[in-house]
């Protein structure tokens, strides 16, 4: 009797817990906006989108869906996404068609010295509705731009002016930790829980595509609908067989959707892409980047993950006073390190220059931190401001300077072997070394290399002053995150960096009177500049994006 009692308790936690999970979830907002006059976009966002699984299961027959997209429009087979290489950041290439670090956040976790509240930016769990107030104004998303047509997007946090927006976190936390929160073991024991509260990855899914399904009567001008269960999955497991087969599961409910939005829309156009916003690594080994710090006396401030309760950052700036780094974690495979500068009129009111990063003092004497960290096996690369316009790229073979200016950007080696292996490739080594060169020359030029358009995402991302003042990427099968994770503590998958596998993803921009066309590479940008052209709307006369389509396209 004891036990049954114990059970019926435990049942009746797992069941509040897992409704207060549904409940908490970020507000849905139900407005409906004017019946939107076509052309119609739909957008599917692959969170997590591995471009070598996906071009495997494509050559194998088991992606039909996509493959009729991709025969009704335009393929990239190597999109690149913004650095970091992280979601909901990263959607600010497609809604803009800009590079994600003009729309003024740096990722999940960044450190806004200009902040005297809530200086520490995180946006993962309660907090994440922050990201679109931090966007800047300046530029509208292209929910905005057709704001008294409706749109609906769903599981997205980086939608500034959509209509209706939902979100189904809770029902991916409960499927997520399965194997590692008792609450999620129990609860997907028990059938009619596991239904309600944590049905599976495709279940969910499913439920998100019937979801867009059921708005389509609105005459949505975009859905936005973001599947978010192949990054989930590769975090916690890594790329296993089973990640393959949760793309092959969305491929047919994209076809789901694709037959259900032709019977709705009568015949009117609709386009589609299909995009990913960073890739997934597998990983086995982890170190925290706040360990150099402490080794010799000082203090590294990390945070929680996961903000589960409050809605608004309100710590004061000055509370950070007692720590003398911050350590931002974004996809566990890339962090910003924020130092706090000596003899600054307020402790965090500055960052630090590039000498006092290598003269660092510590009550154990001076250190130089980019030395330190690049001792690190798990570090791979090590980026820091020389000055305003000349950035760093340091690594254990050597070290590169990225340089803009008005006439582009330039690279160049100053010591020791090329960190960027672009030294010795026949396409883009011609380009080190041999003066500034455009954003287009650069990404053509490093498609097949190991960090395709790195020189162009580094210098763009650096010249935001928000950006680390070390910005450390991980090593191959190192995270930067280990004991960080809720409930599953080290991850098994991350992204984040500059490395192929994590900033590359597949781009599918598919609809009537587009040609078949494959581009090898293009942008984030890219796709944006083309959704605008497609839908006629006004793109920024600053955006980096160009479009992808032929003259004689719609």
């Amino acid at each position: 009797m004891r036990r049954l009692r114990l059970l019926i308790l435990l049942a009746v936690v797992a069941i509040g817990v897992g409704a207060y999970l549904q409940t908490r979830d970020i507000a849905d907002q139900d407005r409906v906006g004017a019946p939107a006059e076509p052309p119609y976009l739909t957008l599917f966002l692959v969170d997590g989108f591995a471009p070598e699984v996906f071009q495997k299961a494509l050559a194998a027959g088991r992606m039909p869906n996509l493959a009729k997209l991709i025969d009704g429009g335009v393929y990239v087979p190597q999109g690149v996404c913004a650095f970091p290489s992280m979601t909901a950041f990263g959607f600010y290439g497609f809604l803009t068609g800009r590079d994600a670090p003009t729309g003024g956040p740096l990722g999940l976790r960044w450190f806004d010295r200009t902040k005297h509240r809530g200086p520490f930016r995180r946006y993962v769990g309660r907090t994440n509705g922050l990201l679109n107030e931090d966007m800047i104004t300046t530029e509208r998303t292209l929910f905005e731009k057709f704001a008294p047509e409706h749109s609906f997007s769903l599981n997205s946090y980086a939608n500034r002016g959509v209509w209706t927006s939902k979100k189904t976190g809770g029902l991916f936390t409960m499927t997520k930790y399965k194997d590692h929160w008792w609450v999620a073991k129990l609860v997907n024991a028990i059938g009619p829980l596991r239904e309600r509260f944590g049905p599976g990855w495709v279940e969910v899914e499913r439920r998100v595509i019937q979801m867009a399904i059921d708005d389509l009567p609105h005459r949505p001008k975009i859905q936005w609908v973001t599947l978010v269960s192949p990054d989930t999955y590769g975090h916690v497991y890594g790329l296993t067989d089973e990640y393959e087969e949760l793309l092959v599961s969305i491929d047919g409910l994209i076809g789901d959707y694709v037959a259900a939005a032709a019977a709705a829309d009568g015949g009117a156009p609709r386009y589609y892409a299909v995009v990913g916003d960073h890739g997934v690594e597998s990983v086995r080994r982890h170190f925290d980047p706040g360990e150099i710090f402490r080794r010799v006396g000082l203090d590294a401030f990390r945070g929680p993950a996961t903000h589960l309760f409050e809605d608004e950052l309100e710590d004061e700036r000055a509370s950070y006073d007692e720590h003398d780094a911050v350590v931002a974690i974004n996809g566990n495979l890339m962090a910003y390190v924020y130092v706090k500068a000596p003899d600054a009129p307020a402790p965090w009111s500055r960052p630090p220059t590039y000498e006092e990063l290598t003269h660092y003092a510590t009550p154990q004497g001076e250190i130089d931190l980019v030395a330190r960290y690049l001792a690190e096996e798990a570090i791979e690369h090590v980026i820091t401001r020389r000055s305003d316009e000349v950035f760093e790229v340091a690594s254990r073979r050597g070290v590169g300077w990225v340089t803009t200016s008005s006439a582009g950007f330039a690279y160049h080696v100053v010591s020791g072997e090329d960190p960027l292996g672009y030294v010795g490739d026949p396409v883009a080594g011609p380009l080190v070394g041999s003066g500034p060169h455009s954003a287009r020359a650069w990404l053509e030029a490093t498609q097949g290399t190991l960090y395709p358009h790195g020189v162009v995402r580094v210098a763009r991302l650096m010249l935001h002053p928000g950006a680390g003042d070390l910005v450390l990427t991980s090593a191959p099968d190192f995270d930067l995150a280990p004991d960080f994770e809720l409930f599953v503590g080290e991850y098994n998958g991350g992204h984040g960096g500059l490395r192929r596998s994590q900033i590359l993803a597949p781009y599918i921009v598919s609809g009537p009177g587009i040609p078949k066309a494959q581009v090898d590479i293009a942008t984030a940008e890219d796709i944006g500049a083309t959704l605008h052209v497609l839908l006629k709307a006004p793109l920024h006369e600053d955006a980096e994006g160009r479009s992808l389509l032929p003259e004689t396209a719609p």
